[in-house]
């Protein structure tokens, strides 16, 4: 990094938020570890943002393109911003029919009124929210929509509730990014996108070996930051929870939300 917090060829910098995932190793362990969406999440945004044939759609903070994939089944042309450079090398040998940008949130690279979509999945606690809104706005045309897609837990069973207690109880060893708690409501009051409606769908995250397991665990942003030591530590007691756990399959609910550009 700069000082000036700009990159060699002048693309600005993230600030604080997610630099956890700047290395190439932590893209990889990001793909192999974090679940993926449904498949009925390429037909409901289909349908809700009118993906078709000529339609530009921009997935912005796109990690290493587990939703960026599913948008490029569709007709729509699509565009992919992500500021960490090891999530977008995975980004681009993940979904190779989209166009791959670095960027930020809340400094988009694009002109205004460019598309006619924008999603954003699992990142929005990551940003500058009043700024990332006016940006998604503008980039968005008259009448644009913006869908946010997020996996959220769900605690079905004791060891459910159990391992995520732990991870919990490390949480609060790290010096964990700033992020926002409050970012959905944040959204809303900044009044740049009206009508929300929710859809939810059914999913699970089957883990084939424990490999993936600790992937999905070790790619944690404030787990990142932990000494080796703890690093270590969570796992076994990780591993001690999931003892005897057979299928090991986490189940969640992936959220869907759709507004519409105000103005």
């Amino acid at each position: 990094m700069t000082p000036s917090g700009r990159g060699r060829r002048g693309t600005p910098l993230p600030s604080a938020h997610a630099r956890s995932w700047w290395a190439d190793e932590e893209g990889c362990r990001y793909e192999q570890g974090r679940p993926e969406y449904p498949d009925g999440v390429v037909d409901l945004l289909g349908d809700r943002l009118a993906l078709a044939g000529g339609t530009r759609v921009l997935d912005v903070a796109a990690g290493t393109g587990k939703l960026t994939r599913l948008l490029t089944r569709t007709p729509a042309a699509v565009t992919a911003v992500e500021p960490m450079p090891g999530m977008r090398r995975e980004l681009r040998r993940r979904a190779p029919r989209a166009t791959v940008v670095a960027g930020r949130a809340e400094m988009l690279p694009f002109a205004g009124d460019r598309f006619e979509a924008v999603t954003v999945a699992q990142a929005f606690h990551w940003f500058d929210v009043p700024k990332a809104s006016r940006e998604l706005r503008r980039v968005l045309r008259p009448g644009g929509r913006l869908a946010l897609v997020t996996n959220r837990r769900r605690l079905t069973q004791p060891w459910l509730r159990e391992l995520w207690a732990v991870v919990g109880r490390y949480e609060r060893l790290a010096p964990r990014p700033p992020s926002s708690r409050t970012w959905r409501a944040d959204l809303e009051a900044a009044g740049d996108f009206a009508g929300f409606e929710r859809h939810r769908l059914p999913n699970l995250q089957r883990f084939g070996s424990l490999e993936e397991f600790d992937a999905r665990f070790l790619s944690i942003s404030f787990v990142i930051l932990l000494a080796e030591s703890d690093r270590q530590a969570l796992l076994r007691d990780l591993h001690a929870v999931v003892a005897g756990v057979d299928p090991l399959v986490v189940p969640l609910l992936t959220e869907i939300e759709v507004a519409t550009r105000r103005g």
